[in-house]
């Protein structure tokens, strides 16, 4: 079910090889931009490509495009990146390396992460639900809605509902934040307890909000004593 809800949520066709263009840009700010627009994407072509880049098997062609290089027992196979298709006839002496550097390879680590959300075995898409909630923020919000809405596993939407109100809670308005720590107080992760217990003591916070996530601590804390 989950493999077939995402067909709708790849980016274009046109628009997902302008994006994989980008990582063989000049700068690494260009490969940057592309890398994390990947990450956004919710599009599962873009796993195999990004793993590529981070493991030192990709290379730009002479005309621009970006190739997969993977070793075979007859020497390397060629893919295009943005589609898929093979490339039997390239030398691969005419290519070049894309270099990456150690700020590209964390944007990588954190593209692979998000886009984990969507992968369609269980046991890693509930880890990075997980892993959002740990590292709430609000880049993560757009891509948990889409995860959310294409989620049938009731113990991952559990995971993926305290994320997203985590990202809301450090990245959200007022009210998104009011909601977020309501949403939260029913919890009894420790996690949570010790995200709202930060967020309570953040700088410059709001009475309400600072009241709202002492009710919310003080709820979790009462539930934590009897389990």
């Amino acid at each position: 079910m989950l493999l077939l809800i995402l067909g709708a949520l790849p980016v274009h066709a046109e628009d997902f090889s302008v994006v994989v263009a980008g990582l063989g840009g000049a700068s690494f700010a260009e490969k940057e931009k592309a890398v994390v627009a990947l990450g956004k994407s919710a599009d599962p072509r873009a796993v195999p490509i990004l793993q590529a880049l981070g493991g030192d098997r990709l290379r730009k062609a002479p005309d621009g495009r970006v190739v997969i290089v993977d070793a075979v027992a007859a020497g390397a196979k060629l893919t295009d990146a943005a589609t898929g298709q093979p490339l039997p006839d390239l030398a691969s002496d005419s290519l070049d390396r894309v270099i990456v550097n150690n700020r590209l390879r964390g944007a990588i680590e954190a593209a692979l992460g998000a886009l984990t959300l969507f992968s369609p075995d269980r046991t890693a898409r509930l880890a990075a639900a997980l892993d959002a909630l740990r590292h709430p923020s609000a880049d993560t919000v757009a891509l948990l809605e889409k995860a959310l809405a294409a989620e049938q596993d009731s113990e991952i939407r559990t995971a993926m509902q305290r994320s997203l109100s985590a990202s809301h809670l450090f990245a959200g308005s007022k009210g998104e934040r009011l909601a977020a720590i309501r949403a939260l107080a029913g919890a009894t992760d420790p996690q949570v307890k010790n995200l709202l217990d930060e967020f309570r003591y953040s700088a410059n916070i709001d009475p309400e909000l600072y009241k709202a996530a002492g009710e919310a601590l003080a709820s979790i804390d009462s539930r934590l004593r009897w389990t």
